[in-house]
């Protein structure tokens, strides 16, 4: 015959494991109210987390923050308006204010440049040249080339 045998353990072992087995839930619990929180929106804990920044959508551009850019333009920012840039941000000579298709060309970011294109910034055919042209002056053969594509600037037009 089989026995199973159970030991008793003393009841202060009980206690001791109770109270750990409690402080052991205390993380996770504390993980799922926060998720609850965030999960609804709750501004107090969602700005705690993630402070709104203070960038605008070209200083975004510029900064080649591309989710911010992405928030800022499905808040309703306009991609085809100057803002000003704060001048700790800027480098050299560069104008403030400025559109955000002229900060990617002037930060040299092709993947900031499409970005804007595809949110949908335009340029008039006098500034897809003037952007072109800057974008062969800062030395990014790549976002002259795009803008050349997107607006139908042909090569060689700052030549004229």
């Amino acid at each position: 015959m089989l026995q199973i045998m159970v030991s008793e353990t003393p009841k202060a072992g009980n206690k001791a494991g109770a109270i750990v087995r409690l402080l052991a839930l205390v993380p996770p619990l504390i993980v799922a109210v926060f998720s609850l929180l965030i999960g609804l929106g709750i501004p107090g804990v969602t700005t705690w987390f993630w402070p709104d920044p203070d960038t605008n959508l070209v200083e975004a551009v510029w900064l080649n923050d591309g989710a911010r850019v992405r928030a800022l333009a499905i808040r309703g920012e306009s991609l085809n308006v100057a803002l000003p840039v704060r001048p700790e941000l800027l480098e050299d000579d560069a104008p403030s204010p400025m559109t955000p298709l002229e900060a990617a060309v002037r930060s040299t970011s092709t993947d900031m440049l499409a970005l804007a294109l595809e949110l949908g910034a335009r340029a008039t055919p006098d500034e897809a040249v003037r952007l072109q042209c800057l974008a062969m002056t800062v030395g990014s053969s790549e976002a002259a080339e795009l803008v050349g594509r997107a607006f139908g600037v042909a090569t060689g037009s700052c030549d004229r």
